[in-house]
């Protein structure tokens, strides 16, 4: 699979190459999945998404800042929903082949709860240490 998916910085195609391994229905799942997660990403781009309304500032510019990493963390739980259907073996290959191209990790980043207090786990998927503004 991981020598499959070699269209840089198209993930569109990356995903649906990747979907393409699974069963009939697990890959309709991750399909749906992906174009929730490609919808998502759009959203947070504000030159694309808000284009029509021209230049804005002020408390409209904060409320689409908001807006847009809503969209941010949601996109993110969607590709950690993603990668969840993916064989382990498999995505640990593919983790590993763009690891080596990696710059080094940072520390782990620890979750916190409402409070800030940590809660003793570590952060693992994208979406992991991020919350959505209520």
């Amino acid at each position: 699979m991981c020598r499959q998916i070699v269209v840089a910085n198209s993930a569109k195609e990356n995903l649906f190459k990747a979907a393409a391994y699974l069963d009939a229905r697990q890959e309709e799942k991750a399909k749906q999945v992906a174009f929730d997660f490609l919808e998502l990403t759009e959203k947070i781009d504000y030159n694309k998404y808000y284009e029509s309304m021209g230049a804005v500032s002020g408390q409209k510019a904060a409320e689409y800042s908001k807006f847009s990493k809503k969209a941010a963390i949601a996109a993110a739980a969607k590709l950690d929903e993603f990668f969840a259907l993916m064989d382990r073996d498999q995505l640990e290959a593919a983790r590993s082949q763009v690891m080596a191209f990696a710059d080094p990790a940072p520390e782990a980043e620890v979750v916190t709860d409402d409070s800030g207090a940590s809660t003793g786990e570590v952060a693992t998927g994208f979406s992991d240490g991020y919350e959505a503004e209520q």
